[in-house]
């Protein structure tokens, strides 16, 4: 292996662990899913004989006011695609305009500029949203923590997705799940994290990540993982980090008790909006989110990724972080012909064997991901794709006519044992 391959970057999103064989009463991961989790009431802890639907009434509004999307079917019916992460910016901008509405916000730090130019014309309770973001969140950790638990005490049955990682590259990960299966796979990694003598947390040290002085493969939870939280109150190192960067804690039950009956304001964008960020990041302002610590350095460890070297794996990522597909994008600018990547997916079998319109079938594709691999296996068009996608068997990787792009479309399983093949192309 030469040494400008000795280390790949992987992508990893949700889909990436959705061929484990989850048992009958594990939520499986995905979005549809997760999104009919918070969607359901909320208890009221000063009544308990009332129920809070507020996320509910917003995903009624959105569903009934949103412009839908004619070339995409959910399910039997034309519907806008309305997910937990929509949701979740939602009940943000309202926190974060509510107070101007009620006429109480009279501090220009923390008052929307555009909010003079707004109005309200959705009837909630300030209370019920400040009862229910919190429970929110917990809803998706518990929902990641119990396939997560699951992957701890399998016995070996998802040993294809621990053999993924059983290459001699040194691997930079870049999960966008909120798991810990990739340390759990690795055993031996970075992730810039220090532990504390006599403290369960630890403390990130920026210069421990970047710096890598053993050359290990690198964790970079750079949305956030379901053992961080804020420090403890009794904490003292208040000139080393600020009210909202994350320490690391040793399970998901140390960060729940945490949680659970904890209040702490929100930080306030650059125009004055109230977001809500903590130990994973969800809703549409992601890139708002990434200053503190984790998450500012996992950043910035991906453009470091990016520029050292070629060879990258992108699995199971739905391409829905503008932020991310500009920066991968970039890899064909930085490498010019010379980049390795490898797309992992899980695309229909019936239509990708059966299917006639090509170009139909494959507008179907988060636009970004389409996009992606247009650019990086040399097309310029969707038609141009189908001399190396079709006709083609399902179960074998597909490769773009200028060597630069392996496409595996049937999921991280099957990629796991066409691994050798995958290492291979890495190395080309």
């Amino acid at each position: 292996m030469s040494e400008t391959n000795q280390r790949v970057t992987m992508i990893m999103g949700a889909g990436a662990v959705l061929d484990m064989n989850f048992p009958g009463h594990i939520v499986t991961p995905t979005t549809k899913k997760i999104t009919e989790e918070v969607l359901n009431p909320y208890r009221d802890i000063f009544d308990d004989s009332r129920e809070i639907t507020v996320v509910k009434d917003i995903y009624n509004v959105l569903i009934n006011k949103f412009p839908v999307d004619h070339n995409i079917r959910c399910e039997d019916d034309l519907k806008p695609n309305v997910n937990f992460e929509i949701l979740f910016h939602v009940i943000e901008q309202l926190l974060s305009y509510e107070s101007v509405w009620s006429g109480n916000n009279k501090n220009p730090y923390i008052y929307p500029y555009f909010a003079p130019f707004t109005k309200q014309n959705f009837v909630f309770d300030r209370n019920d949203l400040s009862a229910v973001r919190s429970e929110y969140v917990l809803r998706i950790m518990r929902i990641v923590n119990d396939y997560n638990e699951y992957f701890w005490n399998d016995k070996g049955k998802e040993n294809w997705y621990r053999d993924f990682f059983e290459s001699n590259f040194k691997w930079d990960v870049f999960n966008f799940n909120y798991d810990t299966t990739v340390e759990q796979s690795l055993g031996v990694f970075e992730d810039g994290f220090e532990q504390i003598p006599g403290r369960a947390d630890a403390i990130f040290r920026p210069k421990k990540l970047m710096e890598n002085k053993d050359k290990l493969s690198t964790i970079n939870h750079i949305h956030g993982c379901i053992n961080y939280y804020y420090k403890d109150h009794s904490n003292d190192d208040i000139f080393e980090t600020d009210i909202y960067d994350l320490y690391k804690y040793p399970s998901f039950d140390e960060v729940e008790d945490r949680m659970i009956g904890r209040g702490q304001s929100n930080p306030v964008s650059q125009n004055n909006e109230e977001y809500i960020a903590g130990p994973i990041i969800t809703g549409l302002r992601k890139t708002e989110k990434l200053i503190c610590m984790p998450y500012d350095f996992y950043h910035g460890n991906l453009h470091k990724a990016i520029v050292g070297s070629n060879s990258m794996v992108i699995v199971g990522y739905s391409f829905g972080d503008l932020y991310v597909n500009n920066l991968i994008k970039r890899m064909h600018a930085i490498w010019r012909g010379k980049e390795r990547i490898v797309l992992i997916d899980k695309w229909s079998s019936e239509n990708m064997e059966y299917r006639t319109d090509l170009e139909k079938y494959l507008q179907i594709l988060p636009g970004g991901e389409l996009e992606f691999i247009e650019l990086m296996s040399g097309c310029t068009y969707v038609g141009e794709l189908s001399g190396f996608l079709f006709p083609s068997n399902y179960h074998s990787p597909k490769y773009s006519k200028n060597g630069n792009l392996m496409l595996v479309v049937c999921g991280m399983k099957e990629a796991s044992v066409m691994r050798q093949e995958i290492y291979e192309f890495l190395e080309s």
